[in-house]
């Protein structure tokens, strides 16, 4: 496959910035000066390197393949500033970088291909549940989608969608609307769920009871929940089994800016728990999981841990680093 890649980064030109809706924009990224980028499936994102320093996260629209991707970008004044730059500063014709493309939020088939397919979708969320209806539709699979948002006219993609009699809006400027948990319990016991937007909108299906449900509750967030577990303030020791070096990880440190004060090169991007790129084997200890990247029954097959949040319920952690 021929790449340009600069660092593990791919080199993008963004060939165009569009109107989605009201305080979103759309922006496509072609190669720079490779044939083609890595293809994709529905559900992933990149992270854009952007010429300030900051590195955002953000999911493929569906139309995007080896010969570009496209992704939309709300404008949030109170945000950490990626979107501000996007919205201000970016311009037709800029170069940037971005990653390969990484999926965390894939469709599954563990409870079969036929399975029911139950998609929720809050505002700018609807980003990678859109890429999914797309993917579900090619397939001919069965499924739902309700997305909620302030007005139609801050709804991306709400002219398509409206037509659409598998897709339900709820307008909130047109009235009361069901909650995303409400809607999960009238949903088909065996259906698959899955739900990108607000915090507050997964933390609602996060507690709902899982033993009700022979389907599973698939999430995307865009910031880490707040841990709640007693045992994250406590500080442990990491051992890296490569080298056999120890280092402590003290109450108010992370894992991986344990790693970055000693200078080891590793893998991160959002320090939140929400991107995968630092993902780590975990060889011996029991980690106290933080991040939203993957399901509890996930982290139990994988053995996996993000660094950049993540902790130790005991007193030492073994990576394969």
């Amino acid at each position: 496959m021929a790449l340009s890649e600069t660092g593990g980064r791919l080199r993008a030109r963004l060939q165009a910035i569009e109107h989605g809706c009201e305080g979103i924009c759309q922006y496509r990224l072609v190669p720079l000066d490779a044939q083609e980028f890595p293809p994709v499936e529905a559900g992933a994102h990149v992270d854009l390197h952007l010429p300030n320093g900051l590195v955002r996260q953000y999911s493929l629209l569906p139309s995007s393949g080896p010969g570009g991707y496209l992704i939309a970008v709300k404008r949030d004044a109170a945000g950490r500033g990626g979107s501000q730059w996007l919205h201000e500063a970016a311009r037709v014709g800029m170069a940037l970088e971005i990653s390969a493309p990484r999926n965390h939020f894939a469709l599954r088939e563990d409870n079969g291909a036929q399975a029911p397919v139950l998609l929720l979708a809050g505002g700018i969320g609807i980003t990678p549940v859109y890429a999914m209806l797309h993917a579900l539709e090619a397939q001919g699979r069965t499924f739902e989608l309700h997305y909620w948002g302030r007005s139609l006219e801050q709804m991306l993609f709400a002219g398509q969608l409206g037509a659409d009699s598998r897709v339900q809006l709820h307008v909130a400027a047109q009235g009361k609307a069901p909650r995303a948990a409400e809607v999960v319990a009238a949903a088909h016991a065996d259906a698959d769920v899955y739900a990108c937007g607000p915090q507050s909108m997964l933390d609602e299906l996060a507690a709902l009871d899982a033993s009700r449900r022979s389907g599973r509750i698939y999430m995307e967030r865009f910031a880490a929940p707040v841990p709640v577990d007693a045992s994250a303030a406590a500080g442990f020791e990491v051992v890296l089994a490569r080298s056999g070096l120890r280092v402590p990880v003290g109450p108010e440190q992370s894992i991986l800016e344990v790693l970055k004060e000693r200078g080891m090169d590793v893998m991160y991007s959002c320090e939140q728990g929400v991107c995968g790129a630092c993902e780590v084997t975990c060889l011996e200890g029991e980690p106290l999981h933080l991040d939203s990247v993957r399901t509890p029954q996930e982290h139990a097959q994988e053995k996996t841990i993000m660094i950049c949040c993540s902790r130790s319920l005991g007193e030492r952690l073994v990576l394969d680093l």
